[in-house]
């Protein structure tokens, strides 16, 4: 079950030898949660090394394949569809890093770190701050025995005991501000895994939505991680929390009325049908930004900021006129159409 991923660390590890980084690569972020919370098919992992990253991806991707992408202002670096190593999109890799955040909502800074342990203190929250040393995953998985009292872990946070108690916790006072995604983020980790926000994160939650720190982000930003929260399997989950946390208004609030409707349909296809394929969430989102992010009058403007294809275009008007609608589309195409004589 995990052949795929063994095969690939031990190209790291062989590939890193070489290059005297023996001890020194983890397995990092969202793939060493998932490992730890004893998820078996990845199809995204994280690497980071306390070295620059650019001979160790040339050597890898020699052995994997794929098209390498090197992003030198983040010092990170990606290869892409890796055709020799089944089942990964995306390999990635990052130096260790340090981050400022000059305003809030900006953009960081990014600089070397001096060990992991800085690395892991710029993460947003703790159960995406524990590196696993990959020697010893790649022994553990070899035995079969994928427990954390089998690996050598750096958890300076404890998340490894924030996912045993479905804790969701993040890493510093000022987090939400610095980078308000943050806190969508964190709903989408919620829903997910079934966390809860620990007491002084959840204030500090409600503290940053007063400040309006959404309005320190730019439009694509928040598109984004909207779109990612579409996606999300259980998004029926949703609309409850977005309603309990006021992020709905929080996120659009010059749209009352447009948004008011927009919830109303939300209630009504979730009772109906609170578990959506992935093509009806797909449509919903297309509803979502075509009355919250396209349709202001400034619309070449608002692609440019979102960064939507000309294909993507096409969906949203084929939204309207297309019939051959699920039903739970067909309820948000009706709600469309009102909300838009508004």
């Amino acid at each position: 079950m995990f052949q795929n991923l063994i095969k690939l660390l031990e190209i790291v590890i062989a590939e890193g030898a070489k290059l005297g980084l023996s001890q020194k690569i983890y397995v990092v972020g969202g793939a060493a949660r998932d490992l730890l919370r004893g998820e078996r098919d990845l199809s995204d992992i994280d690497f980071v090394t306390t070295a620059s990253i650019n001979k160790l991806v040339e050597r890898v991707v020699s052995k994997t394949n794929g098209v390498t992408k090197f992003f030198p202002k983040f010092l990170t670096a990606k290869i892409v569809e890796p055709s020799l190593i089944g089942g990964f999109k995306n390999i990635d890799f990052a130096s260790a890093r340090s981050e400022i955040y000059p305003l809030p909502g900006s953009l960081p800074k990014v600089s070397l770190a001096e060990d992991i342990a800085e690395d892991l203190r710029r993460r947003d929250f703790s159960i995406n701050a524990i590196a696993i040393e990959i020697e010893s995953l790649y022994q553990a998985l070899q035995s079969g025995n994928l427990k954390a009292d089998k690996l050598v872990t750096i958890d300076p946070y404890w998340g490894i005991n924030d996912l045993r108690d479905k804790i969701l916790r993040i890493l510093h006072p000022k987090s939400f501000i610095d980078d308000p995604t943050r806190i969508l983020r964190g709903f989408r980790y919620m829903v997910r895994f079934n966390l809860t926000f620990e007491k002084i994160t959840e204030r500090l939650l409600l503290e940053a939505i007063e400040l309006n720190v959404f309005e320190t982000i730019s439009e694509f930003r928040k598109f984004a991680e909207i779109k990612k929260i579409f996606s999300e399997r259980e998004l029926a989950s949703f609309p409850r929390l977005f309603d309990q946390y006021k992020i709905w208004f929080a996120l659009c609030p010059n749209k009352p009325k447009v948004l008011g409707k927009f919830i109303e349909a939300m209630r009504v296809i979730f009772r109906d049908q609170p578990l959506l394929t992935a093509e009806e969430r797909e449509r919903l989102f297309l509803v979502a930004t075509k009355l919250f992010w396209v349709n202001t009058g400034e619309l070449k403007d608002q692609f440019d900021q979102l960064g939507l294809s000309k294909s993507y275009k096409k969906k949203i008007d084929d939204l309207i006129s297309n019939p051959n609608q699920t039903d739970a589309t067909i309820v948000m195409r009706n709600y469309l159409e009102e909300i838009l004589a508004i």
